[in-house]
């Protein structure tokens, strides 16, 4: 492993006070706190030096060191998980920074080490994510499923909320598209939230105001591809789940019971 691969940390930003699930990150998952799945999963990537959460609450801080995990607390008022991100490394000398997001608990952590790797191996490449197949016609039409479309050098062309490509041609008799035909047809890619950036890079992400098209979509990859930048999308396989609501924790109980009568079978 290169000494640049080990000079890599990754921040899982938490906060206390999300709009639309108050206390997500300690919301119990099959009797484990959200924040511990994410980090127990993240700490398995082997390309990282470190692993740490941003929070600024101390009851997340407190659960975090609790199951042994490193906490840094942050200012309340960062305005973004990627400004509390800039916060916790702001005094730190790591060349690459891997945001993790804290509403993935079945995160591979294998995407981690690709997204590092990326960066390592390819200097051109100074921000990388990750972007999963989309197989159901429901996460089509679905705005918290964000889609992604790519060049052929597999860099971001747009992300959005809605449906893109936009599938024409296969409407069907009725004149309504025939959404399930084009999931199995078409190459579609959902984003899945995780990003590693130079450090360099993340600065000046940070640094930039919100772009227009970031602010119609509440996107923020949006202001780097429109102010010039690229992101490098890697396609992994498997299965992400972000939790976004209460009733979202019952589906990831399911995926994670799947996964673990899997092992059980392999074993």
């Amino acid at each position: 492993m290169s000494a640049s691969i080990h000079n890599a940390i990754g921040i899982i930003p938490a906060r206390y006070a999300a709009v639309r699930f108050p206390g997500k990150p300690l919301a119990l998952i099959a009797g484990k706190p959200m924040v511990q799945h994410v980090y127990e999963r993240a700490r398995c990537a082997k390309n990282l030096a470190r692993l740490a959460v941003a929070t600024d609450d101390r009851r997340i801080a407190d659960a975090v060191e609790a199951f042994g995990g490193e906490a840094i607390m942050t200012s309340p008022d960062s305005p973004s998980g990627t400004d509390r991100i800039v916060e916790a490394v702001g005094h730190l000398s790591y060349d690459i920074v891997v945001n993790i997001q804290g509403d993935e608990p079945i995160l591979d952590a294998g995407g981690i080490d690709e997204c590092v790797a990326a960066l390592s191996e390819n200097p051109d490449i100074a921000v990388a994510t990750l972007a999963e197949r989309i197989v159901s016609p429901d996460q089509l039409i679905d705005p918290n499923v964000v889609k992604v479309v790519n060049d052929f050098d597999h860099n971001a062309l747009y992300f959005s909320r809605s449906i893109i490509p936009f599938p024409r041609g296969f409407e069907g008799p009725d004149g309504d598209m025939d959404l399930e035909k084009a999931s199995k047809q078409l190459l579609y890619l959902k984003h899945i939230g995780l990003y590693a950036y130079r450090r360099d890079a993340l600065m000046k992400f940070a640094s930039m105001p919100p772009s227009p098209l970031e602010m119609i979509e509440k996107l923020e990859q949006l202001r780097i591809l429109q102010s010039g930048g690229k992101i490098r999308i890697i396609e992994v396989g498997g299965r992400s789940a972000s939790v976004d609501t209460p009733e979202d924790i019952a589906v990831v109980e399911r995926l994670l019971s799947m996964q673990s009568g899997t092992q059980d079978s392999s074993s």
